[in-house]
């Protein structure tokens, strides 16, 4: 037996009798294979967990993205032997801390994790082997650890559950380890922080993500904790990030940096950081500069400096325990003077912006509305069933989604980018239907009126993963899906056609369905009369024309020049409103200043 394989693969797979030994053979070969020196084994594996997370937007819940995991370290600068992770989930943030401080000289690294997934820790145990990393990787409950049990770090890193609820027990909830006070049952975000900072050594920092309630609840126990850990001075900082920036939730995510208690503590550093980076249709992002901007202000603070003032409030500890311990940036920002030179100077660049962006917009238009021009009246001459060219799915009920807390989970099998999956378990039986996973390219079509509903599943009862249908009041509207919504789950009312073979395409069906052929097909099979249905059968047995391949090129034309138009409009429509919000600056700034 090897001991640092102990763990690491699934049962079945770890004792080398349930395996045909052909078969591990073969394993073993081609995964020799496919990694050499120029494509390091690490780099495969990192990328597998990475496409398997953009197939499976659940799956967020236990990884740190990149760019706040790089965030952390930077807050928690500073040179070390030891990282404590009490949520490491699949071991990326324990991982990326041990690649940094080795990159700054640190020699004898001790790595500590903990978590109560089975999976994902067998995921970071492949990691640190992988990268012949030692790391300390135990499937426990850290929040039942007893606290003298616990670890102690230079570095905590610690991105768990958001408002986590019910996440114990009586015994747990009034256990003496609560310093600051014992947590509400309703969220764990100040029980993980206690815990933080039980773990740290001496002079160590933690760096904890957050729900933003925990730094702004100002009933009950929570303001009572907070102010108990200001008062003690444990709060360096807390770092507002913008939404979005986890696939899997809209919610913000506030850092703190946390210190042991600390006399003589005074100030605390607020930085609002939901202005920076870059956002996207389903994701925010941010780059190395939006970083180390936010990592650089807090080491200007730790050397008695205020930098940055654009985005950093500097606040007295007694001044945020008046105003209730609420540690939310926004609330204390000063406000500001209007310099009316520079709001006209801006007016007058965007009107010079909005004038040329204007003309281009036009064009662009004009482009779209020409180009059929001079085109032929040839259509198909030949059409088939949809179910000919095309694998056609059903969405889920509802509560199949919630099984396993929230993670989409079948009993049959499921359908994704790389075929059909094996069978897993759930909480609550065999599903009676497959769970799809949307890819890109796929066709979504409502089959029934759900004004308001989401095409795809829900992470948690309540959130919505990507909306995308403001109404659906009627049956045959559709969709594209694109890279947003990859791995995606359909919900029940939906129905998803992908094409097979190469007849027809994604873009080919999506603009069928936009067409007077789709919409007429519809209403001739649609039953009901309040609530019209789409059913499956019908909607396999509607004919489709089969294009030419020149007719499928123009198709991808067509939607490509649509987009363009589309993202300008919006463009203009955004700039018409910032204008607006110039315009309405200048004339408050001027009447106030004529009273």
């Amino acid at each position: 037996l090897n001991p640092t394989l102990e763990g690491l693969l699934a049962d079945g797979l770890s004792v080398a009798d349930f395996l045909p030994s052909a078969l591990l053979v073969s394993l073993i070969e081609n995964f020799e294979a496919s990694t050499d020196e120029a494509t390091p084994r690490i780099s495969l594996f990192n990328t597998v967990i990475s496409r398997a997370r953009k197939l499976d937007h659940f799956r967020g819940e236990h990884s740190t993205p990149p760019d706040i995991a790089e965030l952390m370290i930077q807050l928690a600068s500073q040179n070390g032997e030891s990282v404590c992770d009490l949520a490491c989930g699949e071991g990326g943030l324990l991982s990326s801390a041990s690649l940094s401080l080795q990159s700054r000289g640190s020699k004898s690294i001790q790595l500590v994790g903990y978590d109560i997934d089975e999976g994902a820790l067998r995921i970071a145990r492949s990691r640190f082997f992988l990268q012949n990393v030692a790391a300390d990787i135990r499937l426990s409950a850290s929040l039942r650890v007893p606290h003298q049990e616990l670890p102690q770090a230079d570095i905590v890193l610690l991105d768990p559950p958001l408002g986590l609820k019910s996440w114990g027990d009586a015994d747990i909830y009034l256990d003496e380890r609560w310093r600051f006070g014992a947590p509400p049952r309703t969220n764990a975000d100040l029980a993980w922080m206690q815990l933080a900072i039980q773990c740290l050594a001496k002079n160590g920092v933690a760096v904890v993500g957050a729900s933003p309630r925990t730094a702004s609840n100002q009933n009950g126990r929570e303001a009572e904790i907070r102010r108990a850990m200001l008062e003690e001075g444990v709060i360096k900082a807390v770092i507002q990030l913008p939404s979005r920036m986890r696939a899997e939730t809209s919610i913000p995510v506030y850092l703190w940096v946390l210190q042991p208690p600390r006399l003589g503590a005074d100030r605390v550093m607020l930085i609002d950081a939901s202005t920076l980076g870059t956002a996207s249709r389903s994701q925010h992002t941010f780059d190395s500069a939006d970083i180390s901007r936010i990592a650089q202000a807090l080491q200007g603070f730790e050397a008695g400096k205020v930098e940055d003032e654009e985005i950093v409030q500097i606040v007295g500890i007694r001044e945020i325990i008046e105003n209730d311990a609420v540690l939310e940036p926004k609330r204390y920002r000063p406000i500001s003077e209007v310099d009316i030179e520079d709001v006209h100077r801006r007016t007058e660049e965007l009107r010079a912006k909005l004038s040329d962006a204007a003309g281009d917009t036009v064009g662009v238009v004009e482009q779209v509305l020409v180009s059929r021009k001079g085109k032929g009246d040839a259509t198909s001459t030949s059409t088939c069933s949809l179910e000919e060219v095309a694998e056609i799915h059903l969405g889920t009920r509802g509560a199949e989604l919630d099984a396993d807390e929230g993670t989409p989970m079948i009993g049959d099998r499921g359908v994704s980018a790389d075929g059909v999956s094996q069978p897993r378990n759930t909480k609550r039986g065999a599903a009676s239907r497959q769970v799809v996973h949307i890819q890109e390219k796929d066709v979504v079509v409502a089959l029934r009126g759900y004004a308001g509903k989401s095409p795809f599943g829900t992470r948690q009862e309540g959130e919505q993963l990507l909306k995308v249908f403001q109404s659906s009041d009627d049956a045959g509207i559709s969709i594209l899906a694109t890279g947003d919504h990859e791995g995606a789950v359909l919900h029940r009312g939906y129905a998803l056609i992908r094409p097979i073979g190469d007849e027809v395409t994604g873009t080919w069906i999506y603009l069928w369905t936009q067409s007077s052929q789709f919409s007429d097909q519809v209403s001739r099979t649609t039953t009901g009369v309040t609530m019209p249905i789409l059913k499956s059968r019908a909607l396999r047995e509607l004919a489709i024309p089969i294009p030419t391949a020149e007719q499928l090129a123009e198709a991808e034309q067509l939607l490509g020049r649509f987009d363009d138009a589309l993202e300008r409009v919006a463009e203009l429509q955004s700039d018409l409103t910032n204008l607006r919000a110039l315009d309405v600056e200048l004339l408050i700034a001027h009447d106030a200043g004529t009273e």
